[in-house]
C-alpha cells in the first residue's frame, strides 16, 4: 500500500505477578524471574517507514484485481478517516507525503522529476543524473560539431557507460512491473536513455 521499509514492531512480553520465592542460590533466581516473563505469541507487526513521508507503492498493470479492490478499500477507509477528523477538528498523526497531499488537491499532472526527491531521495538523485545525461545526449545530436558518436561515448554515470549499468525497464525496487510491455528483457541504454527516465518519473509519481 505505501512506499518505504518495513519495521517489524518489538515483541510484546507481559510480566507476570511474582509469587513468593524461596531461592537457594542466583541461579534459581535467575530462572523464576524469567519464569515470570511471558512472551506472546502473537503474529509480528510490520509497520512502513519512510523518512520523506507516505506515498502510495506502484501497482503494475498485471496486479490482480482482487489486490486492487483490496487496496482501494483500504485507502477508502482511510479517507472516510481524515474526513471524519477534519469534521470534529481533530488533529492525527499521520506523515503523508507531499506529493501525496497534491494528488489529494487532483494536481498530479502537475508533478515532475523534481518532486521525486520528495518521495524517494537517494532514487531522485540517481533519476536526476541519468536525466542530466539524456539533456547532454539531446544537446550533442542536435550540434553541428563533428564526431557525433564519440562525444556520445564519453557519457558516463559514475564512471561507467549506461549499457554497463545492465539496467532494464522494470521499475527499480519492484522488478515485476514493467515500464513497458516486454521491458524486462530490454536494456537501457544511450539511445533510449530519455525514454527510461520518463517513463521512471510516471510510474513512480502517476501510476
Amino acid at each position: 500500500m505505501w512506499r518505504g521499509e518495513a519495521v517489524s514492531a518489538p515483541k510484546v512480553v507481559v510480566h507476570q505477578p511474582n509469587h513468593k520465592i524461596t531461592a537457594t542460590s542466583s541461579t534459581t533466581a535467575n530462572e523464576n524471574q524469567n519464569n515470570n516473563q511471558i512472551q506472546t505469541n502473537q503474529p509480528s507487526v510490520q509497520y512502513i517507514y519512510s523518512p520523506s513521508g507516505l506515498f502510495p507503492a506502484p501497482m503494475g498493470r498485471t496486479t490482480k484485481a482482487g489486490q486492487i479492490t483490496k487496496s482501494r478499500q483500504r485507502f477508502k477507509l482511510l479517507g472516510k478517516f481524515v474526513a471524519k477528523a477534519l469534521m470534529d477538528s481533530r488533529m492525527i498523526d499521520i506523515p503523508l507525503s507531499p506529493i501525496f497531499y497534491k494528488w489529494l488537491l487532483t494536481q498530479e499532472l502537475s508533478l515532475s522529476i523534481a518532486d521525486m526527491q520528495q518521495i524517494d531521495s537517494t532514487f531522485s538523485r540517481s533519476v536526476v543524473e541519468m536525466e542530466k545525461i539524456a539533456q547532454q545526449k539531446l544537446k550533442i545530436q542536435s550540434s553541428n560539431a563533428g564526431n557525433k558518436e564519440k562525444s556520445l561515448e564519453s557519457l558516463k554515470l559514475h564512471g561507467c557507460s549506461i549499457e554497463d549499468l545492465n539496467l532494464d525497464y522494470t521499475l527499480p525496487g519492484y522488478p515485476n512491473i514493467e515500464l513497458r510491455k516486454g521491458g524486462r528483457d530490454m536494456g537501457v541504454s544511450i539511445d533510449n536513455i530519455e525514454q527510461y527516465v520518463r517513463l521512471l518519473c510516471h510510474w513512480t509519481l502517476v501510476e
